[in-house]
């Protein structure tokens, strides 16, 4: 009889771990409800969405300065829709669309150019640029500097992720495409848009190792 309570006690107190363990695993969300993960896994990480997802795989993008890392949509990565990661700062990842000739214009600057003529071209060309989408960190005194007012300016679409730690992570996107695109543009920028959620879904979130600024 003693060894059946014995056993008993036993499986209760197993239970209640494994009962703590899943409600700790399932509490690792921010106040905005979604996923993050507790340190970086080089191998495999829980998306916002809290699907697992293999760090494995060539089109996933890893920030550990600023705690984020995403899945490539394949609509990113068709040739014939020019995108290119232009980043408006260092605690954030930005893609932007250039129109295909303007696109064509960046791939021709090199040092070999003379400076004025690389100077041109360069505006030229990031002058059509259109910004698509960006997830990126923010603080309080990067708040306070104008980061979220640069990207509530620049994207019509900015959704709050949560807070790790002491950064907080947005999502931010186009919402209208432009009216003085291009039909071929337009076409593009459609496309690179309904794989918005996807990007948005795969996205997960860790403590960066970039020394947070007060």
């Amino acid at each position: 009889m003693r060894i059946l309570k014995r056993h008993f006690l036993r499986t209760v107190i197993c239970f209640a771990i494994f009962c703590l363990f899943v409600s700790c695993a399932k509490n690792q969300k921010t106040e905005a409800g979604f996923f993050y993960n507790k340190q970086f896994n080089e191998s495999k990480m829980t998306s916002i969405t809290g699907k697992k997802v293999s760090l494995k795989d060539s089109n996933i993008h890893i920030d550990k300065e600023n705690g984020f890392a995403f899945v490539f949509p394949a609509e990113f990565a068709i040739e014939q829709i020019p995108l290119r990661a232009w980043n408006l700062s260092s605690y954030s990842y930005d893609i932007v669309y250039f129109p295909p000739d303007k696109m064509e214009i960046l791939k021709t600057i090199n040092e070999q150019m003379e400076q004025s003529e690389a100077l041109d071209n360069y505006l030229q060309a990031v002058g059509s640029g259109i910004y698509v989408c960006s997830i990126f960190r923010s603080t309080e005194f990067l708040e306070y500097e104008g980061l979220n007012a640069l990207m509530e300016n620049l994207y019509p679409s900015v959704e709050f992720l949560g807070t790790v730690g002491k950064s907080t992570y947005y999502f931010a996107s186009l919402t209208n495409i432009p009216d003085y695109a291009s039909e071929s543009d337009k076409e593009n920028l459609l496309l690179v848009s309904q794989a918005f959620s996807q990007l948005r879904d795969s996205i997960m979130l860790f403590p960066g190792t970039a020394v947070v600024e007060e």
